[in-house]
């Protein structure tokens, strides 16, 4: 399955905006009036902006997905289905974005030129043929635009 085309440029676009501040370990963190979130988060956050899903406290995570099938299924319920999560795109944010993806944390391959990649090989976070989950790259001292390079060229 191919990324949407429209909400990928969207959601580059916005990774490349400056308009969002970047987080770790987490979709979106709120402390006070600071508001930030991973790569992963902003496309979230467009997804809800366009009516998939919402965010919720839970666990002393901000939670994104739905909110029922937490409810109904608990906290590790919706992490095995994906139908909801604080760390990784859950089921509808990946469909939504045309990724086929069934973790909801893509994998990027990393050149080995990158100023990162020694890095990341270093600390075990490189997959086969050099790739990393996009969370690992946010997780890790990679910027928005950095990510959104990679996404650009392969996906």
């Amino acid at each position: 399955m191919a990324m949407n085309p429209e909400r990928k440029a969207e959601w580059l676009r916005r990774l490349r905006s400056g308009e969002y501040d970047q987080t770790s370990g987490q979709l979106k963190a709120e402390y006070g009036s600071n508001v930030s979130y991973c790569c992963l988060g902003v496309a979230c956050e467009m997804a809800r902006e366009d009516g998939v899903g919402d965010y919720w406290s839970g666990n002393g995570y901000l939670w994104y997905g739905s909110h029922d099938d937490y409810m109904a299924d608990g906290e590790s319920g919706v992490l095995e289905s994906k139908a909801a999560s604080w760390a990784t795109l859950p089921k509808g944010v990946s469909e939504w974005l045309g990724l086929d993806d069934s973790e909801g944390d893509p994998y990027v391959s990393v050149p080995t030129n990158h100023p990162k990649y020694q890095y990341l090989s270093d600390h075990g976070y490189l997959g086969p043929n050099n790739t990393a989950r996009i969370s690992q790259l946010n997780d890790n001292g990679f910027t928005f635009e950095q990510i959104a390079d990679l996404i650009e060229a392969q996906f």
